[in-house]
């Protein structure tokens, strides 16, 4: 099989998307807002912004900027620490998690209507290939990157 002809055939169909294609087509909201929603919604436990930061792998900064505005819309609170007085926990509001519920239920139909447009044999292989990737992200911490080789100085693919 040529991988690099099927690489660049995907870098292509990827190009020819226009900047309002996925990902910002399936959402309304702001870079990061959805998955702080989302991580807010699935949480047992408190969540400080601190927290946030380090789970989503967003700075500090961002994820200030992102609470803001999701305050702003009355989707989250900040609260008091219970055990720290010096720092917040973040809660959604009623608001927010009717709004996380609803993004779902979009975001699940939209899904639907990409994959109603493939057979049924490509869609299961399509989500079995991106399981694949994703089980590997989240194994190896990261996707594949090209670090250059130290004794050769080429490019090595990891």
């Amino acid at each position: 099989m040529d991988y690099v002809s099927l690489a660049r055939e995907l870098l292509e169909l990827f190009s020819r998307l226009k900047p309002s294609d996925p990902p910002r087509m399936l959402t309304q909201f702001s870079q990061g807002e959805l998955f702080v929603l989302k991580h807010l919604n699935d949480s047992s436990d408190p969540v400080t912004p601190g927290q946030l930061s380090r789970t989503e792998g967003i700075s500090t900064a961002r994820i200030a900027a992102v609470l803001r505005g999701l305050e702003s819309k009355g989707l989250i609170t900040r609260l008091p620490c219970p055990t720290d007085l010096r720092s917040v926990i973040v809660v959604l509001t009623p608001a927010g998690r009717n709004r996380i519920q609803e993004e779902r239920r979009r975001l699940e139909a939209i899904t639907v209507r990409m994959l109603q447009v493939i057979s049924e044999d490509d869609a299961l292989a399509f989500v079995r290939t991106f399981r694949t990737l994703v089980e590997y992200r989240e194994k190896h911490g990261r996707f594949f990157c090209v670090e250059p080789n130290e004794k050769t100085g080429e490019n090595s693919y990891v």
